[in-house]
Formats: C-alpha cells, sequence, structure tokens
C-alpha cells in the first residue's frame, strides 16, 4: 500500500484513529448510534478494551476473558495471511 516509508505513519494513523474512537476507547459503544454500533463491534480494537476492562476493573483471568482472546487470535491469523499475500517480497 506504502510506496514509501514516509508514506507509512499516515496510512497507519488512517486505520488506527477510526478504531480508537470506534472501539469503546474514549466512548461507550452504546452511546453510538444503532446503526454503528454492529461496525464498533466488528473491531479487533473492541474485544482488546473488553478484555483489559474485564481484567483490571472486574479482576477477571485469562480463562474469563477467553471469547475476546479468541476473536483477537482470528484477527490476527487473518491479517497475518493477508499481510503474506499482499507484502512484496524484495
Amino acid at each position: 500500500i506504502a510506496k514509501s516509508e514516509s508514506m507509512v505513519p499516515p496510512i497507519s494513523n488512517i486505520v488506527t484513529l477510526p478504531q480508537f474512537l470506534l472501539s469503546g476507547t474514549f466512548f461507550s459503544i452504546e452511546a453510538f448510534p444503532t446503526w454503528l454500533q454492529p461496525i464498533s463491534r466488528a473491531l479487533p480494537l473492541t474485544y482488546l478494551n473488553d478484555a483489559m476492562r474485564k481484567v483490571a476493573f472486574e479482576g477477571a483471568g485469562l480463562w474469563d476473558v477467553k471469547f475476546q482472546i479468541m476473536i483477537l487470535l482470528i484477527w490476527g491469523i487473518v491479517i497475518y495471511a493477508i499481510a503474506v499475500k499482499v507484502f512484496k517480497w524484495e
């Protein structure tokens, strides 16, 4: 996607900033319009935020957040597979 190293930070910001805003990092997902909530729940950062909140504030262990960990692993595998296909090896 990026043609040079200087293009990486802006592209990274384009991907991460919407996730920060839509994944419940700063605002509760329930405060979003109903049409936006399913999009927010599809983002991987939403599951990371949920898991961290449960561990930090509810005293949950890893077994208690196994669903969130599973979703993050699936996201990681899918993104890794896409990266392997898209990355141009030189």
